[in-house]
């Protein structure tokens, strides 16, 4: 693989998924040591998931 091929890859599986948000690139003597994506995703109403996989409600820590 071309040296850069598997980011440039990554950066632009970002943008054809309409990827809103922040990518941090660390380099270090010209070579790729760190990435990290961070974004916040709004989501409407009738585009929730029909189930989730965490609880379905606020949990609470109860002291005896």
């Amino acid at each position: 693989m071309p040296r850069g091929e598997k980011l440039f890859r990554f950066l632009a599986s970002l943008m054809l998924r309409k990827f809103y948000g922040s990518v941090i690139i660390r380099l270090e003597a010209g070579k790729v040591m760190h990435v990290e994506a961070h974004t916040r995703r709004m989501w409407k109403y009738n585009d929730l998931p029909e189930e989730t996989a965490g609880p379905s409600g606020p949990t609470h820590n109860s002291c005896p």
